[in-house]
């Protein structure tokens, strides 16, 4: 097989990959990272079970010859936590700067 990494972070992971066998057959591709429910994968643009490996980690199966497979993190949840997190955040900044602004400026 040959592995090409096209893009990679802490959240997504694209791959490029071509392995020789019969055209009509699929293999595993055995990603040792760990599983998480909130992993979605996708193979050449079709989305695809991620299948939980060796008791931690995870696969999908892909076609003989070249795909393009995607491991990506989150959900719906995932991001709403996030935008939240930073509206709190800066709520929080705003609030901090309007009181201590307007005791200086009251002085």
């Amino acid at each position: 097989a040959n592995i090409n990494i096209e893009r990679f972070s802490f959240n997504t992971l694209n791959l490029k990959v071509t392995v020789d066998g019969p055209a009509d057959g699929y293999c595993f591709l055995y990603y040792s990272d760990a599983y998480h429910p909130d992993w979605n994968a996708y193979v050449n643009g079709r989305k695809t079970a991620v299948i939980k490996s060796n008791i931690g980690y995870k696969s999908v199966m892909i076609p003989y010859g070249t795909s393009e497979v995607v491991f990506k993190f989150g959900n719906i949840v995932y991001y709403a936590s996030i935008f939240c997190s930073i509206f709190l955040c800066l709520v929080i900044l705003g609030s901090t700067i309007y009181v201590f602004g307007k005791g200086i400026c009251n002085g």
